[in-house]
């Protein structure tokens, strides 16, 4: 995606929610995790979305799967990632 059209994605949406701030209040969806095996769990979220966890071998996981922890931090980083990217969209556009 382009940073012009996510900078006017952005600004509709300020707009948006500029006007209508009680559409900006909304409950975030629900995932749940369920322990598949040993130390593995399934993960299910949004839309149906799945993700499999697991522990090292050393830890007394099998191994199959990214560890919880550094989805975390994955997820984290690419949160930072997104906002950044957003920010510099919105300040080349001015």
């Amino acid at each position: 995606m382009s940073q012009d059209r996510i900078a006017s994605s952005l600004e509709r949406l300020i707009r948006h929610f500029s006007a209508h701030p009680e559409k900006g209040h909304v409950v975030d969806q629900v995932a749940t995790a369920v322990r598949d095996r040993g130390l593995g769990c399934r993960i299910v979220g949004f839309e149906q979305a799945t993700l499999n966890t697991d522990i090292a071998r050393a830890f007394g996981g099998c191994g199959t799967a990214p560890p919880p922890g550094w989805l975390f931090r994955g997820g984290l980083a690419a949160c930072v990632a997104t906002v950044i990217a957003m920010r510099a969209a919105r300040l080349a556009s001015t």
